[in-house]
């Protein structure tokens, strides 16, 4: 990183600064390319286009796989369970002892 901030002349801070920047605005304008291509396609497929159409077709089919890829890989994965404190932790601990610290159930009757 020290190499890349030398070469462009700048701080390896102002080039971090400037890196993420960067990434979100990337990001921000695919999104708006995309927006404007899906925009030509459809008004080219209501226009009677049968290639726009097709490839208006593709990418909802393309964003629905997507979707249902994403659906697919979080399932089954169990949400990590909730951190305990250490007073809980140790209440815990003792509720599940076994053997011969275990929870006695019923109680030792008295023999009074």
């Amino acid at each position: 990183m020290e190499m890349v901030a030398s070469v462009m002349g700048i701080s390896q801070p102002t080039l971090r600064k400037v890196y993420f920047t960067e990434v979100a605005a990337r990001e921000v304008m695919a999104l708006k390319v995309k927006s404007e291509q899906l925009a030509r396609l459809t008004d080219a497929a209501i226009g009677g286009n049968v290639a726009a159409e097709k490839a208006l077709a593709g990418m909802i089919q393309a964003e629905q796989l997507r979707s249902v890829g994403a659906k697919i890989k979080e399932r089954g994965r169990a949400e990590p369970a909730p951190r305990l404190g250490k007073k809980e932790a140790a209440k815990e601990a003792a509720a599940k002892a076994s053997g011969k610290y275990a929870k006695r159930n019923p109680p030792p009757m008295l023999l009074n």
